[in-house]
């Protein structure tokens, strides 16, 4: 059955079909309803005409008419497409109510049999861009959409904020209020709710006058004033800072004239010294007969003349020489890598009462003697450069050259490859860098018949040598070429 509605862009072919040609193993095609070899006429509908009710996520277009063949286009190159595109329907609608948006669905068609091809049969420079286009569902259920809230209505303490409600519904055009009996049957959100930008608070005297800090004359007394919220919690004193002045917390009081006297403590419990003769302190001072301990006044307000003693001389018996071990504090480690060990000084130390002299060890070989020498342990030994001696020189005059052996070894002494390069010792240098002379003096003499052997055997750069065989080795150093630095 065909149905038509209004749909512009969408075009109807009409194609006789024509039985395929016999293939020896002709590839199977998908099946497609074909209808009578007949000419069909669609007629657009009536503007006044009722549009069919459309169901989400159905293509409304999905019939394959039968088409006459179309008559071959002049000049049409051999090989063109077998197929032109066609669109067949479109996809399921984005919104299941109200207003969406859907994708046309474009087909691959032959244009001999009308029927579905591969999409490769047909030009892809042809085919139509696929773009979104509107739809429209049934009305959405109707909702309600709540405003922003108000500004809270105090700016301390307990207030209250409101906000709009209304009635929206989703129709095909977008969406619009409504009257509220439509969402009479919803939940309707509170426009109302308590809010409480900060506490207000006042100041509030928490307890009586204390007494006065003093039994007589003048002293103070004290009371707690806290800043309290409209809970009745205490808060910060910042909250009360705009409202009525802070209550006093403290004040002066008058406990009457005093009378002064000398007031001590008790001797203390230790003698100043451990043997002989020491001495024990008390504190005394000059107070009103009423006031607290530790509230003292001039001495001048005292007789001085009865003023009791502050100390007073103790023995706690005749003193002893004692001996003991005296120790120094350890010094720094032998090593600054790896381990090492730690001197310190250990005295014997004579005590008599409060002296102290140093002794011979032997008065203090009755008591342990404590360590003199601990290891220790430096941070970790970083890989080195070792190098041996310089070699003797190549040439005892016109330049010559010494060498030596650079090896990079660990803290164990093997060898490494971790050692900077650019700490690396030279494995050379020059020496002896005068001039030969021309004759040799009356002095250079050779005083050993074995000087040839020694000039053979290259023994001249030794000075042993040079200075055994000298006219020989002369000969030599002159002949030969000054060597590389």
């Amino acid at each position: 059955m065909i149905f038509q509605e209004e749909n512009p862009g969408v075009f109807y072919q009409y194609v006789i079909s024509s039985p395929p040609p016999n293939l020896e193993n002709p590839a199977p095609e998908p099946h497609v309803p074909q209808l009578q070899p007949e000419i069909l006429r669609v007629e657009p509908p009536p503007v006044s005409a009722p549009r069919p009710t459309r169901t989400p996520g159905t293509l409304q277009r999905q019939v394959r008419i039968p088409q006459m063949p179309a008559p071959p286009r002049p000049g049409t190159p051999l090989g063109s497409p077998t197929g032109f595109w066609k669109r067949v329907g479109h996809s399921e609608c984005s919104a299941s109510c109200g207003k969406g948006v859907w994708s046309p669905i474009f087909l691959c068609i032959s244009r001999e049999s009308g029927e579905e091809l591969d999409e490769r049969s047909c030009a892809v420079g042809t085919r139509p861009p696929v773009s979104q286009e509107p739809c429209h569902g049934p009305p959405c259920p109707p909702y309600w959409e709540a405003g922003e809230w108000t500004s809270c209505s105090r700016s301390c303490g307990p207030g209250t904020q409101h906000r709009q409600l209304r009635c929206r519904q989703e129709f095909g055009g977008g969406g619009s209020s409504v009257p509220p009996e439509r969402c009479g049957h919803l939940p309707r959100p509170s426009i109302t709710q308590p809010c409480q930008l900060r506490l207000c608070g006042h100041w509030e005297v928490r307890s009586a006058w204390s007494q006065c800090s003093v039994r007589c004359g003048r002293g103070q007394r004290s009371r707690q004033v806290r800043c309290v919220g409209n809970n009745g919690d205490e808060v910060s004193e910042r909250e009360c800072s705009s409202g009525p002045p802070r209550p006093p917390s403290r004040e002066a009081c008058d406990m009457g004239p005093c009378t002064m006297a000398w007031f001590h403590s008790d001797w203390s419990s230790k003698c100043s010294a451990e043997c002989g003769t020491g001495i024990q302190r008390r504190s005394v001072v000059c107070l009103g007969s009423g006031e607290e301990a530790g509230a003292g006044t001039s001495e001048q307000s005292c007789a001085p003349g009865s003023r009791p003693p502050d100390m007073r001389a103790c023995s706690l018996g005749p003193c002893e020489v004692t001996w003991c071990w005296y120790t120094g504090p350890w010094a720094e480690c032998s090593s600054d890598c790896g381990s090492g060990t730690q001197r310190r000084d250990v005295i014997c130390v004579s005590k008599l009462g409060t002296e102290f002299n140093v002794t011979s060890p032997s008065n203090c070989s009755h008591l342990p003697r404590p360590p003199a020498l601990q290891p220790c342990q430096g941070q970790d030994c970083q890989d080195r450069w070792f190098s041996t001696p310089w070699s003797p020189c190549s040439r005892s005059c016109q330049g010559g050259v010494q060498t030596r052996e650079v090896q990079c070894l660990t803290a164990n002494q093997t060898l490494s490859t971790r050692c900077p390069l650019h700490l690396r010792p030279s494995r050379k240098r020059p020496c002896n860098s005068q001039p030969c002379s021309q004759r040799p003096d009356d002095q250079c003499k050779d005083s050993s018949p074995h000087c040839p052997l020694v000039v053979q055997a290259r023994l001249c750069v030794y000075p042993y040598y040079t200075a055994t065989c000298c006219r020989s080795c002369a000969h030599v150093l002159e002949r030969s070429p000054p060597e590389p630095a």
